[in-house]
């Protein structure tokens, strides 16, 4: 008879049951399903707390589409057209060379303010979320004062939820 230290029985290593392969795969497919279950279900509460983009647009796409349906030089009733067709709202502001605002503003973009005649804005909003914040894309287009496209601005917002 075999006794351990504190006087009781050894069990014999020969009689201890090992894991059948049967069973490793039974706890694999179980380890696996439960993973893949854990997985859909934080992606599925992923796009019921942030949801889709109600317009996905990144500021390179966009850039290539203006490049396209709006070249430089292109009147300010075009860009009003196409901002309309693409569902937007525009804010439009006649550039006066006296206003002191015209050369900050000139300055800022890069064009000196007595050759801006107008500005053309617009906000596409909801462009992409993530868990802390979502973007819009703003527009600016700027014009000379015979009304001819001679800047495009296109620039990422970044806001809170």
């Amino acid at each position: 008879m075999n006794d351990d230290f504190f006087g009781g029985n050894i069990i014999d290593s020969r009689c201890v049951p090992t894991s059948s392969p049967g069973r490793f795969r039974r706890v694999l497919l179980i380890t696996v399903s439960l993973a893949s279950i854990a997985t859909v279900g934080l992606w599925l509460l992923y796009e019921a707390v942030v949801g889709r983009p109600a317009h996905p647009y990144s500021v390179n796409e966009l850039e290539a589409k203006l490049r396209v349906a709006l070249p430089f030089g292109s009147s300010r009733e075009q860009v009003l057209v196409w901002i309309n067709a693409e569902g937007l709202s525009a804010r439009s502001e006649v550039i006066s060379p006296e206003d002191p605002a015209s050369m900050l503003l000139g300055s800022r973009v890069g064009i000196p303010g007595e050759h801006l005649g107008w500005m053309v804005s617009a906000m596409i909003h909801d462009t992409s979320r993530d868990l802390i914040s979502r973007s819009n894309i703003r527009l600016d287009w700027y014009f000379d004062r015979s009304g001819k496209l001679i800047k495009v601005d296109v620039r990422d917002e970044y806001v809170g939820l």
